[in-house]
């Protein structure tokens, strides 16, 4: 599909960090960026020409109410507890339109190694680890904080929490410590 075509939703952007490139690189016909921060939202608008809604701490209270063809979520699931990975996930895949995609980073395995502070909080039976500690001092820490989820849990996660197919992994793609997933979702 030509770019022009795509409706993006960049979501959890922050203040814009690939917003800046990724916006005016795509030219697609809708770009939108949803951050939780009302100052992130208002400089995403303000100093960077971008559509920006405030997002929401409910997954489920999320109020986009469009489908997007690309959604595009760098970071967050490196910081969500497991219930609120697995909901996010879920609300994120319903704002796909049909054959839309959906690409996602966490925190894998090799966090452990580059991290080994995280091995506190992980499950290697699940694979899955969870440490309410984050840079995000206005934030619940239950809720943000940094997680570590190796492939078979995010497999199990894309699978019982959407109906997409997984296109792609690449682990370590993203700052040498985030692996990249990209979920079709069917036409």
């Amino acid at each position: 599909m030509n770019p022009a075509e795509l409706s993006v939703l960049e979501f959890a952007p922050g203040y814009g960090r690939v917003t800046r490139h990724l916006f005016p690189k795509l030219n697609a016909r809708r770009y939108v960026a949803c951050d939780i921060h009302p100052d992130a939202v208002n400089f995403l608008k303000d100093k960077l020409g971008v559509e920006a809604k405030l997002s929401s701490a409910i997954p489920e209270a999320l109020a986009i109410g469009d489908t997007f063809d690309f959604i595009f979520v760098l970071s967050l699931f490196s910081h969500l507890p497991d219930l609120a990975f697995r909901r996010w996930l879920r609300v994120l895949y319903e704002r796909l339109a049909p054959g839309g995609v959906l690409l996602f980073t966490t925190h894998g395995e090799s966090a452990l190694v580059k991290a080994p502070n995280l091995l506190e909080g992980y499950d290697n039976v699940k694979g899955f680890g969870f440490l309410p500690q984050s840079e995000q001092l206005d934030l619940d820490l239950e809720q943000y904080g940094t997680s570590v989820a190796a492939p078979n849990y995010v497999i199990s996660a894309i699978y019982s929490s959407t109906s997409g197919r997984i296109e792609s992994f690449t682990p370590c793609c993203w700052f040498g410590i985030q692996d990249e997933w990209i979920v079709q979702k069917p036409r």
